[in-house]
């Protein structure tokens, strides 16, 4: 499998691009390894969506979102797990553990031909990306629960990428 590569940045940040050609700024060893895993599991959810197993492809959006993947998350929440709310809102509450808000939208600006636009060379701009996520509130006990299941992930995803000091 193809190794993730490092593009330059400040701090302990890093982007991160990945064989699947998706990138991403976080912690760089937790970047790295959530990169490769991200890989397996989306190549793995998009050969069973296009055999048309349903349960196989939520179960490898399941692993690539208990991964840390905010992709997987938000596919599973507006596709999979829309009919339970507490599920749902576990996914939010773990997307923002690990840096993205899906309540928020993302938009960017393209080029005609689908690149990044620059406005130094200019012309024609098209506005892609996504709504944030709208979902109905929980009871107290729910977003309680909710809260502690993504706090429980997120330490799972912290113990998976603990990286060894070097010596």
């Amino acid at each position: 499998m193809a190794n993730p590569r490092r593009t330059p940045s400040i701090g302990s940040s890093a982007t991160v691009s990945t064989p699947c050609g998706s990138s991403w700024p976080i912690n760089r060893e937790l970047a790295e390894i959530k990169a490769v895993a991200r890989c397996a599991s989306f190549r793995n959810w998009r050969f069973a969506e296009r055999l048309g197993r349903v349960v196989d492809a939520k179960h490898w959006l399941t692993v690539a979102a208990e991964s840390g993947d905010t992709d997987a998350m938000l596919r599973l929440i507006e596709e999979h797990d829309h009919g339970d709310l507490a599920r749902c809102w576990t996914w939010v509450y773990l997307s923002r553990l690990v840096g993205t808000d899906p309540s928020k939208g993302a938009y960017y600006a393209i080029n005609e031909d689908g690149s990044e636009y620059d406005d130094d060379v200019g012309g024609p701009v098209y506005v892609v990306g996504r709504n944030g996520v709208d979902l109905d509130f929980l009871s107290a006990e729910q977003d309680a629960a909710a809260r502690q299941a993504a706090q429980d992930l997120f330490e799972q995803i912290q113990q998976a990428t603990a990286v060894e000091p070097r010596r």
